[in-house]
C-alpha cells in the first residue's frame, strides 16, 4: 500500500487467520498479522496475534471481533510503550448475485 501523506511511504501488511467453524454461521480463529514499511517508522512496523470471532447473518452480512496483542518491531522515536492491545470490531455487507 502506498501512502503519499506519510512521506510517500510504502507499507506491506499481512493478515492471516487459522480457526474452526463451529456452525455454518459462527467461526472462531486466531490472528497472525505483520506490517513493515520502507521508511522504518515505528507505527508501521509491528507484529500482532490474538483470538477472534466471526458471525454471519443472512448470506451477505458478517460481524467480526478481534482482540490483538501487538509489538512494535521498530522503537526508535516511539513515544509509546513497545507493546499494545487492540480491540477491532466491524460489519461487512455485500450484495452479490
Amino acid at each position: 500500500m502506498f501512502i503519499s501523506r506519510f512521506q510517500k511511504d510504502f507499507i506491506v501488511y499481512a493478515q492471516n487467520r487459522s480457526g474452526y467453524t463451529l456452525t455454518p454461521r459462527a467461526q472462531i480463529y486466531w490472528n497472525w498479522n505483520a506490517s513493515v514499511d520502507r521508511l522504518r517508522q515505528y507505527w508501521a512496523n509491528a507484529v500482532e496475534t490474538g483470538p477472534g470471532v466471526r458471525f454471519r447473518w443472512w448470506d451477505a452480512m458478517l460481524f467480526f471481533s478481534d482482540l490483538l496483542r501487538g509489538v512494535y518491531t521498530v522503537n526508535e522515536g516511539n513515544p509509546r510503550r513497545p507493546n499494545y492491545f487492540d480491540l477491532r470490531a466491524g460489519f461487512w455487507y455485500a450484495i452479490t448475485k
